[in-house]
């Protein structure tokens, strides 16, 4: 900045520069805050001379942030929530709230918790509209934004810069397969567990998983016949071919009888993992996403009938009786 000093500031030129930063689009970010394009574009002018910086540059596919403007978008976002919560009612109260929660999800959060967290949305805070995302190469940038409130994770999975997590649930990967498949005429080891066709869920469109890795590892390589972003979906063919797949025990247990499954615990030396869900360091601070994110909380973690998957077939569960690669 240019010999500024707080007096001299005007501190509604914040928003002004939040909604430039995030919609990258001076007439998207002038109807963001109510302002006429006119009048966005001299805010911008004062900012760029503010921070002594273009903050947006022009380039083949429209607007894109400088360096500066790529650095300042986090700070500015916090400051703002930051000074909300100065200046918000300490009696926070849900039921006045109208608001849209944005979260990424793929169908399997949607069969196991969400629908709880919904209903608890729904009795406490009925002005309050949950939008539910698919997954999209950018969406971890857009939580960082703060165009995202919530996303869900797995296990180790890279966070966005200045991201905040929590565990939300745990779970175990079962193989899952119709429930008069020939695997189970055999020991399931590592190379008939590779020997298997899969299906391969893909919610990022990469397709590669750890599984792939152990295999690889080994000398393996499983056949893909399949690759889908829906978790149900890839349930419903297995039920209904001799493909595989390897996706969370609970949500098998959801759809063992419509679909006709069976399952095992599938040959690998780590089948539990963790969901965590995922938001930017600047909503830590505002209520409204607390709350939001403790009763997300308190609905995964509500008991799902998943304590013996050998329901789903007694035979497949037992452990496999040869090591790996044997």
């Amino acid at each position: 900045m240019r010999d500024a000093n707080l007096a001299a500031t005007d501190l509604n030129l914040l928003k002004a520069l939040d909604a430039l930063l995030t919609k990258r689009h001076v007439t998207a970010a002038a109807k963001e805050v109510g302002l006429s394009q006119p009048a966005m574009s001299r805010a911008l002018q004062r900012l760029r001379a503010l921070f002594d910086d273009p903050l947006l540059l022009r380039g083949p596919g429209g607007l894109f942030l400088s360096a500066k403007a790529e650095n300042l978008a986090p700070k500015v976002r916090t400051l703002l929530c930051e000074i909300a919560a100065l200046i918000v009612n300490e009696a926070f109260d849900p039921a006045l709230m109208e608001k849209t929660v944005r979260i990424v999800a793929s169908d399997y959060h949607m069969v196991t918790f969400i629908p709880r967290f919904l209903r608890a949305v729904k009795r406490a805070a009925p002005g309050v509209t949950v939008r539910v995302e698919p997954y999209s190469p950018d969406a971890p940038i857009r939580v960082a934004r703060g165009e995202i409130d919530l996303i869900f994770a797995t296990g180790d999975a890279p966070m966005p810069p200045g991201a905040h997590s929590e565990r939300v649930l745990e779970d175990q990967l079962v193989t899952a397969v119709r429930r008069d498949h020939p695997i189970f005429e055999r020991p399931i080891s590592l190379n008939a567990y590779a020997a298997l066709e899969h299906v391969v869920i893909s919610i990022m469109r990469d397709g590669w998983t750890d599984t792939d890795a152990l295999l690889a590892a080994h000398g393996l390589k499983r056949s893909i016949a399949l690759s889908t972003p829906s978790f149900v979906g890839a349930l419903a063919v297995v039920g209904a071919s001799d493909l595989a797949v390897t996706v969370s025990g609970r949500l098998v247990s959801i759809f063992a009888d419509q679909f006709g499954l069976a399952a095992f615990a599938p040959p690998l030396p780590k089948t539990a993992f963790v969901v965590t869900q995922v938001w930017s360091a600047h909503r830590s601070s505002d209520p409204f996403h607390t709350w939001i994110r403790g009763l997300m909380r308190d609905a995964a973690d509500a008991k799902v009938n998943i304590a013996s998957y050998s329901a789903i077939h007694p035979i497949g569960m037992e452990p496999p009786t040869e090591t790996p690669g044997s």
